[in-house]
């Protein structure tokens, strides 16, 4: 199987307008939480230009302000798990 992460790095300042994330694995979230630019920086070398840096950052500040929003409007019961 191969698999194409191309459009994984490319420099969008967010999510893509069609996302569905509905639930988020707890441990998986707090990961996001805490992972770092300088975390990136060690896991991806020089395989990512400062822009695509800065917009996988500010995809993951995202993604936790998406699953906080919808905690406060639904439960963590209910998004998390």
């Amino acid at each position: 199987m191969l698999l194409d992460f191309t459009r994984s790095f490319v420099p969008l300042d967010g999510l893509p307008p069609d996302v569905s994330l509905l639930r988020c694995d707890r441990t998986v979230l707090e990961k996001l939480k805490a992972f770092t630019r300088q975390d990136l920086d060690k896991a991806v070398g020089d395989h990512l230009t400062p822009k695509e840096r800065e917009a996988v950052m500010k995809r993951r500040d995202q993604l936790v302000k998406h699953f906080k929003s919808l905690v406060g409007k639904r439960g963590e019961e209910t998004v998390l798990y």
